[in-house]
C-alpha cells in the first residue's frame, strides 16, 4: 500500500468541498417552524355580540369592542366588576379596543 504525500508549500491550497451537504444552512435557507397550534379555534374577525348604536363586543380572546364613527368620541372603560378597579380607559372617535 502506497500513499502519495506532497509537502505543503505556499502554492498548495486546499479547495473547499463543492458538495451542497458540506455548507451550513443559513437562517434564510431553513424552513420556518409552523406557528403554534391554538388551544381553541380563532375568534371571528368582528365581535359577535351587537349592542346599541352599532357597537359590537364579545369576550372571545379577551374583551373586544368595536365602535363605529359617532357624533362625539366614545368613552371606553374596562373595569373589574368585583373590585371596581379600572383596568383600561380611553376616548376614541371610532375603532377597536382589545384586552387580553
Amino acid at each position: 500500500m502506497t500513499e502519495d504525500i506532497a509537502p505543503a508549500g505556499p502554492d498548495s491550497a486546499v479547495a473547499p468541498d463543492p458538495s451542497p451537504d458540506s455548507s451550513p444552512l443559513s437562517a434564510a435557507d431553513s424552513p420556518a417552524p409552523p406557528p403554534p397550534k391554538r388551544a381553541y379555534p380563532a375568534p371571528a374577525e368582528l365581535p359577535t355580540q351587537e349592542g346599541p348604536k352599532g357597537i359590537r363586543f364579545d369576550f372571545n380572546d379577551g374583551c373586544r369592542v368595536v365602535l363605529p364613527e359617532g357624533e362625539h368620541p366614545w368613552r371606553v372603560r374596562l373595569s373589574d366588576i368585583d373590585t371596581g378597579n379600572i383596568l383600561f380607559e380611553t376616548e376614541i372617535k371610532a375603532g377597536r379596543v382589545n384586552s387580553t
